[in-house]
C-alpha cells in the first residue's frame, strides 16, 4: 500500500512536468529535432519546472551532431499549457479513484490466489497454539464441559418432568427457568469455545450475558406463575421498540405485521399497567417500583449489586478507554492490549462462569428433595470446585513461567 501511496504522490508532482513535456517534444519536432525526444522534452521540462539557470544541454551518448533549436512560447500557448494542467488536475481525482479501485481488484484477486495456503498455514497456528493452550489449561477446561454436560442433563430432566406434569401450579413459571437454562447452556457453550480459542476477554464478556441471565431467574424462581407470565407477555414490548426503532430508521415492515405488534403492545400496557413498557417492566409489580433497573433485580435476587466482576466485563463489551487500553491476555498491566488469542487470563472468565452456571442450573431444583436432584446439583458443585482449583493451578504456573521468563531476559540485558 506505501508503494501505491508513491505512485500517486509522484504522479501528481509530476502533472506539470509531464505536461510540459507534451508541448516541448512538439516544438522540437516542428523543429526538425529527432533524437530522443521523449527523454530529452522530460529532461528539458524538469530543467525548467525546477527553474534552474544552467543552460540546458543533452548528451546522447552517440556521435551525434550537435543540435540547437530555439524555444519560445507565445501567449497564447502559454495559456493552453495552463488550461491543460488544470484539466488534467481536474480529473486526477477521478483518475485516482480508477487505480484505487484498480489496485484494490488486483490485491481481491492475489489473495484468492493465495488463500489456501494463507489459510492453511493460519489454521496450522491456531491449532497449534490451542494444542499449547490446552496443556496448560486442559484439565480446568474439562471439568467446565463436565459441568455443562451435567446442567444440560439436570435441564433435559427438568423438561421430561414438565411435560409429564399433571399440577395446575408453577407450571409458566417451571417453563420460564426451563427457557432461560436453555440459553444459559448456550451461553456457557460459548464461553468454553472462547477459553478454548484464547479468548478471555471475549469468555468474560459473554459471562456477563449468563449473569443477567442468572439473575432474571432468580427473581422468576422467587415469584410465581403471574410473574413468570409477566416476562413471558413482555417480548410485546421489545417487538414495539424493535419496530419503533426500524421506523426512526426509514425501515418499514409489512402493516399488518405492524398492526398486530402494536395490538399486542396495547393490550399488554392495558392488561399489566403503563410501566410494562419499560426494559424491566414485566417486574415492576414485585419490586414495587414504577421503572425498576437491573440493580433492582440483583437486591431482589439477593446479589449485593453489580459485582466488581460484572464492571470488569464490561470493559470487554463497551468502548470505554480501560477496555481499549487493557484486557485479561495481559500478564503485566503496563504492557501493551493482546489484539488476538492470548494464553493467559482464563482463569479469571471460567471460574465466573462455572459459580454462574452452577447457580442458575441449581434454580431448577432447588425446592426439590428428591435424591436423584440432590445428587446432582452436589455433582455440579464438586465439578465447579474442581474447575476452580484447576485454572487456579494453571494460573499459578503461567505467572511462575512468565516470572522466570521475564528475569532471564533481564539477566541476559
Amino acid at each position: 500500500m506505501s508503494k501505491l501511496y508513491s505512485v500517486v504522490h509522484k504522479s501528481i508532482q509530476n502533472v506539470p512536468v509531464q505536461v510540459l513535456a507534451n508541448m516541448l517534444r512538439r516544438k522540437m519536432e516542428e523543429q526538425g529535432i529527432e533524437h530522443e525526444l521523449d527523454e530529452v522534452s522530460q529532461s528539458l521540462a524538469e530543467h525548467l519546472i525546477n527553474k534552474n539557470t544552467e543552460p540546458f544541454t543533452w548528451d546522447d551518448g552517440k556521435d551525434s551532431p550537435n543540435q540547437t533549436f530555439n524555444l519560445s512560447f507565445s501567449d497564447d500557448e502559454i495559456a493552453e499549457l495552463k488550461q491543460h494542467i488544470e484539466t488534467v488536475i481536474e480529473e486526477l481525482p477521478e483518475a485516482l479513484n480508477t487505480a484505487v479501485r484498480k489496485t484494490a481488484r488486483q490485491r481481491a484477486r492475489d489473495l484468492r490466489r493465495e488463500w489456501p495456503y494463507r489459510e492453511a498455514s493460519a489454521r496450522a497456528e491456531v491449532q497449534h497454539f490451542r494444542d499449547n493452550l490446552n496443556i496448560r489449561w486442559g484439565k480446568g477446561l474439562r471439568a467446565l464441559k463436565m459441568l455443562l454436560l451435567g446442567g444440560r442433563e439436570i435441564g433435559d430432566d427438568r423438561l421430561s418432568a414438565l411435560q409429564r406434569s399433571k399440577a395446575k401450579k408453577n407450571l409458566v413459571k417451571r417453563e420460564v427457568l426451563i427457557i432461560l437454562h436453555v440459553n444459559a447452556c448456550r451461553v456457557m457453550n460459548e464461553i468454553i469455545l472462547l477459553l478454548e480459542s484464547g479468548f478471555s476477554d471475549g469468555a468474560l464478556a459473554r459471562w456477563r450475558t449468563l449473569y443477567e441471565i442468572t439473575v432474571v431467574a432468580e427473581v422468576i424462581a422467587a415469584g410465581n406463575d403471574d410473574l413468570a407470565n409477566r416476562y413471558l407477555e413482555h417480548s410485546s414490548v421489545a417487538a414495539k421498540k424493535e419496530v419503533d426503532l426500524e421506523e426512526r430508521h426509514g425501515r418499514s415492515r409489512d402493516k399488518l405485521e405492524i398492526e398486530w405488534v402494536n395490538q399486542r403492545y396495547s393490550q399488554a400496557i392495558d392488561l399489566f399497567g403503563e410501566e410494562f413498557r419499560h426494559d424491566y417492566g414485566w417486574a415492576s409489580q414485585i419490586l414495587g417500583k414504577k421503572k425498576p433497573s437491573f440493580r433492582d433485580l440483583e437486591e431482589a435476587a439477593s446479589m449485593k449489586g453489580l459485582p466488581p466482576e460484572y464492571k470488569a466485563a464490561s470493559y470487554a463489551v463497551h468502548a470505554g478507554v480501560t477496555g481499549m487500553r487493557w484486557n485479561f491476555a495481559q500478564f503485566r498491566d503496563d504492557g501493551p492490549p493482546v489484539p488476538g488469542a492470548s494464553n493467559a487470563g482464563l482463569d479469571f472468565p471460567a471460574k465466573q462462569a462455572a459459580f454462574t452456571f452452577t447457580r442458575v442450573t441449581a434454580l431448577l431444583i432447588h425446592k426439590s428433595r428428591r435424591l436423584e436432584n440432590l445428587v446432582a446439583i452436589n455433582m455440579l458443585l464438586e465439578i465447579r470446585d474442581s474447575a476452580e482449583r484447576e485454572f487456579d493451578r494453571a494460573a499459578r504456573k503461567l505467572q511462575e513461567d512468565e516470572d522466570a521468563a521475564q528475569k532471564l531476559r533481564w539477566d541476559s540485558s
